[in-house]
């Protein structure tokens, strides 16, 4: 049976070179596309997840002046402790500080700023760095480096 079957395929094929071999280079092309960007797809989504990052969020500021909208990712010292008093659902909230460097700045990436975090950042963000040692141990070893 599947030798009859085998047979008719390959006089489909030869009858009809020219539509058969189209059909056979369309197909490649789709299949190989498609794993290209399915594997693209699976290493982008692997590329530095965060654990928990569901439960990760971030503070941004809302402001208008003279009519102008814009975002701030900075906010308040004050909002984060605030928010962790009222709010019961937050767990930890850290601070983060923005240094823009200016034009002058050269960096490797095209990055022009710097943002230092807290010690509690690690917690959140649950890096083995900061998991392993405690915030004073760390910040004891960090500042015992010299250069």
């Amino acid at each position: 049976m599947i030798i009859n079957s085998i047979k008719v395929a390959w006089r489909n094929l030869s009858y009809n070179r020219l539509f058969s071999a189209l059909n056979i280079f369309g197909l490649a092309m789709g299949l190989t596309i498609a794993i290209l960007l399915s594997l693209y797809i699976i290493q982008e989504r692997s590329f530095d997840a965060i654990p928990n990052q569901d439960r990760t969020f971030r503070y941004l500021a809302h402001v208008s002046f003279d009519g102008t909208k814009s975002t701030w990712s900075g906010v308040p010292n004050q909002v984060g402790p605030t928010v962790q008093e009222h709010i019961p659902e937050v767990e930890l909230s850290a601070r983060t500080v923005l240094n823009d460097f200016g034009e002058n700045a050269n960096f490797g990436i095209g990055e022009t700023t710097v943002t230092f975090i807290a010690i509690i950042c690690g917690l959140i963000l649950a890096m083995p760095l900061f998991n392993s040692l405690s915030g004073k141990t760390l910040m004891y070893e960090l500042l015992s480096l010299r250069y």
